[in-house]
């Protein structure tokens, strides 16, 4: 089962020692979810797991993720049948099209590439592992590009409301 990102995005920007880079796939059913849904509780879950970390867990956690402060929204692949029923249930332009639209943050959508949307998932949403890994290699100029003028600007970027030159390809 998925989880919704809001529980976890409120503890982050509440959170004032905070100054990571948070990559977000978007998956509209777990976006949207409402309060006291299954990925709301998800999410709910993890959090009171981390709050009750010891000072071990705590303290390599924070060797380990040195981050610097920036939100990169991304839309990992999703084919087959349930590609149709997520545009059917949340279509891209009410959902993905409009957070782009109404945030400041560098936004990735697999099917904008090219390079990116000729993987096919074996069960829809899930690369298979060595396609994983080729899929992360053509991924990362894409989020270094995104991630670019947020880190010379010392802000989060607007990348999104330019179109990158990949995206203007046709489908």
């Amino acid at each position: 089962m998925g989880s919704s990102p809001y529980p976890i995005l409120a503890h982050l920007a509440a959170d004032e020692s905070f100054h990571g880079t948070v990559l977000l796939d978007i998956v509209p059913a777990m976006y949207l979810a409402p309060a006291g849904s299954p990925p709301v509780e998800a999410s709910e879950k993890a959090l009171r797991r981390y709050h009750s970390w010891n000072h071990a867990q705590r303290w390599s956690h924070g060797l380990a993720v040195p981050l610097e402060g920036h939100v990169a929204f991304l839309r990992l692949p999703v084919t087959g049948p349930l590609a149709g029923h997520e545009e059917k249930i949340a279509p891209r332009a009410a959902t993905w099209d409009r957070l782009v639209r109404e945030n400041a943050a560098p936004a990735i959508h697999f099917a904008d590439h090219a390079d990116l949307r000729e993987f096919q998932c074996p069960e829809y949403s899930h690369l298979s592992a060595p396609d994983s890994v080729e899929f992360t290699r053509r991924l990362v100029p894409y989020l270094r590009a995104a991630m670019q003028p947020a880190a010379e600007d010392g802000i989060i970027a607007a990348a999104a409301s330019s179109v990158p030159p990949a995206a203007e390809e046709s489908p």
